[in-house]
């Protein structure tokens, strides 16, 4: 049998076995510090694994509010263009609407012009005698109307 780096045989003495001792002694204490080392290195890699674990739980949160936005964004999106269509669709009703309204008013202007028209031309030779009107001033101002009234039919077709 052998000690480390020493014959059996060769402790025969007292000095040689306290040198064999001591070698012993050494290698032991080259064991403790190549223990110690591979201790602190393990140790380096527990706090590093324990760095990436937390690093990796940022990322998954990162990536998550990530995620989210793309939602927020897109719910966003996605909500302008319903609210740009839901205007566009009440301005085009209230265009329609305003000209259902013009076109009542033109209805209206020409039944007023009209009935002015029935009222000088059944009456406007009397009005024209009991106001002293020249009948011919009577006939302009019944043309005059009509040209307005076929302004406001030409206004009410484009509408």
């Amino acid at each position: 049998s052998s000690v480390v780096g020493t014959n059996a045989s060769a402790l025969t003495s007292i000095e040689s076995a306290q040198g064999a001792l001591e070698h012993v002694k050494e290698s032991i204490g080259n064991v403790s510090l190549t223990q110690s080392a591979l201790e602190a290195g393990l140790g380096q890699l527990k706090v590093a694994q324990a760095l990436l674990s937390s690093e990796e739980g940022t990322l998954e949160a990162a990536e998550q509010r990530i995620r989210d936005l793309d939602v927020a964004e897109e719910t966003t999106n996605a909500l302008k263009s319903k609210i740009l269509q839901d205007a566009g669709v009440a301005l085009h009703a209230q265009a329609n609407a305003d000209a259902q309204i013009a076109g009542q008013l033109l209805d209206a202007a020409g039944s007023a012009t009209q009935l002015a028209n029935d009222i000088l031309g059944n009456r406007g030779s009397a009005l024209a005698a009991q106001a002293n009107i020249n009948p011919q001033a009577v006939q302009q101002l019944i043309a005059s109307d009509l040209a307005q009234q076929q302004i406001l039919t030409s206004i009410k077709s484009v509408a």
